[in-house]
């Protein structure tokens, strides 16, 4: 099998976009961020020191922004292979979750390009969530092939081998026709010669039958002399009489058995 020969590989380098709290305070041109780890779920955003992520750290308590905020104001979890967002804890915050002025009564599915407001940013304080949609760098090292003779030759090498394959496949399909015509020639001269094996098989059964019948007769009659013998010399002629007639009864239902069977064997 042919493979291009390259001079490098493409390289694509996919930069993952993070999950950001921005808390932006008074006298800061820049808000202070704080990236959630999303391979440790789930984790707290608050007030509270033991929240995962603690805002508004080292700010006045009595400010009224400060306390906008509830010590668990927003908790991040995963659900299958979705990242939500709630509010609160185990209870809702004091002013719940925002997003576009609509504060928002369920849990909602975090994606990149999303945002969301923990606390509408108002005058020179706001804290939000935000996933930033990050744009995939790539590199497009220049390809090229090297050794051009070597794979001309390599090339010429296949197609000889591909009309080679061609060839015994044709001669393959001649021997295959040959053969299927030689084995439907076998199929009907089996089937001819067991037609001629069922007629001399049948043939057989007739003479077969015809003989035992004779024999049958011959036998009554042997036995009809004889008994006529033995009346002419010991007794009288109403005895030969019935002798007669019961041995003449007797072979005729021995000769209707024997066709009875006769018929039924050719039959089968």
């Amino acid at each position: 099998m042919l493979a291009p020969v390259y001079s490098q590989t493409i390289k694509l380098k996919w930069h993952m976009a993070m999950l950001q709290i921005l808390e932006y305070r008074p006298g800061r041109e820049t808000p202070i961020r704080h990236t959630i780890n999303l391979t440790r779920l789930p984790a707290t955003i608050g007030r509270w020191d033991q929240a995962t992520y603690p805002v508004a750290v080292g700010m006045d308590p009595r400010l009224v922004f400060v306390r906008s905020i509830s010590r668990i104001h927003a908790t991040v979890y995963r659900e299958g292979d979705q990242i939500m967002l709630k509010d609160g804890g185990d209870q809702p915050s004091r002013n719940g979750l925002w997003r576009n002025g609509v504060q928002l009564n369920r849990p909602v599915r975090i994606y990149e390009g999303c945002e969301y407001a923990l606390v509408p940013r108002t005058g020179d304080y706001g804290l939000l969530l935000k996933w930033p949609v990050t744009e995939p760098s790539t590199d497009y090292p220049t390809l090229g092939l090297e050794d051009v003779d070597s794979l001309k030759a390599e090339l010429k090498d296949s197609d000889e081998q591909i009309d080679f394959l061609t060839t015994q496949v044709d001669q393959l399909t001649i021997q295959q026709g040959a053969t299927r015509d030689t084995a439907l020639s076998l199929q009907k001269e089996v089937i001819t010669i067991k037609t001629e094996l069922r007629t001399v098989k049948a043939k057989n059964l007739r003479q077969d039958s015809r003989l035992k019948q004779q024999n049958r007769w011959l036998l009554g009659l042997a036995i009809v002399v004889l008994g006529a013998t033995s009346l002419l010399l010991f007794g009288d002629s109403d005895t030969l009489e019935l002798i007669c007639k019961t041995v003449l009864s007797i072979i005729g239902i021995i000769s209707a058995i024997a066709g009875f069977n006769h018929e039924k064997t050719s039959q089968s």
